[in-house]
């Protein structure tokens, strides 16, 4: 709040930002703490709801500009690093949550220096154009003209996009009541509210039946014995993606291989 205010945003855009990106971040944790996905997305954007909540009619060319950066507090909808350590709380068995805590904390504070510092001295010596990556070559340029078109084009409140929010969110919680009133209501409501479903649907599937045929033919016992195999894959992947950055870093600088991608 302070930064946007510095940046002379009015408050209640500023408000408007800091509450759509409140809800998303605790949005996602919850859906992915439930449905044990490590990324989702949340169908929320701080930027669009501010501009449908708030119009860019009435807005002081500061906050139209500052809209845009505020994609970068969104991280693609997924609830930047939240909804990861809500995860990691579900999947930590036996570890000590306060050190696992500080060492993932300490992790991604590497990887974050260590990102930055890499970037920015790569910057400089190819120029950021030159990365062949979605976020310079296409978003950076989309994200100037989106503020020069609303700088043109002044938008009021969106009044139907806030019925549709409105519909959508009276729908999520009649289907969360129903769901923890009544044992019968097997229709969970997080599936409304996942964007992207085609891309997640054979996810969605495969974690069903293995969870399903664990359950039926072992029981909880068998289910909580599968746990490290499934720990193990997220463990390896991540493994995986970091031995090929150091390969790719040491025999293959400024030519490396798309290894994990979103």
């Amino acid at each position: 709040m302070l930064w946007l205010g510095a940046a002379d945003v009015e408050l209640i855009v500023a408000a408007s930002i800091l509450l759509a990106l409140l809800v998303s971040y605790v949005g996602i944790s919850k859906m992915s703490a439930e449905v044990g996905l490590p990324y989702l997305g949340s169908p929320l954007g701080a930027e669009a709801f501010t501009v449908a909540a708030v119009g860019t009619a009435a807005m002081r060319p500061a906050s139209v500009l500052m809209l845009t950066y505020s994609r970068n507090f969104e991280g693609y909808n997924s609830g930047m690093i939240m909804s990861q350590l809500t995860v990691l709380q579900r999947l930590r068995g036996n570890l000590n949550p306060a050190h696992l805590l500080v060492g993932v904390l300490g992790a991604l504070a590497a990887a974050y220096l260590v990102s930055m510092l890499y970037v920015i001295w790569m910057g400089y010596e190819t120029g950021a154009y030159n990365f062949n990556s979605y976020t310079y070559t296409y978003y950076a340029r989309q994200s100037y003209h989106r503020v020069v078109f609303r700088f043109n084009n002044h938008w009021p409140v969106d009044l139907h996009r806030l019925a549709i929010l409105a519909i959508g969110g009276v729908a999520m919680a009649g289907m969360m009541g129903m769901r923890f009133k009544f044992p019968w209501w097997r229709l969970n409501s997080i599936g409304f509210a996942i964007p992207l479903l085609p891309h997640q649907f054979s996810t969605f599937v495969i974690a069903w039946l293995i969870k399903t045929t664990l359950l039926r033919t072992g029981g909880m016992e068998a289910f909580q014995r599968g746990i490290p195999f499934f720990v193990g894959l997220f463990s390896g992947h991540a493994a995986g993606v970091a031995v090929s950055s150091l390969v790719d870093f040491i025999f293959f600088p400024r030519s490396g291989h798309a290894v994990h991608w979103w």
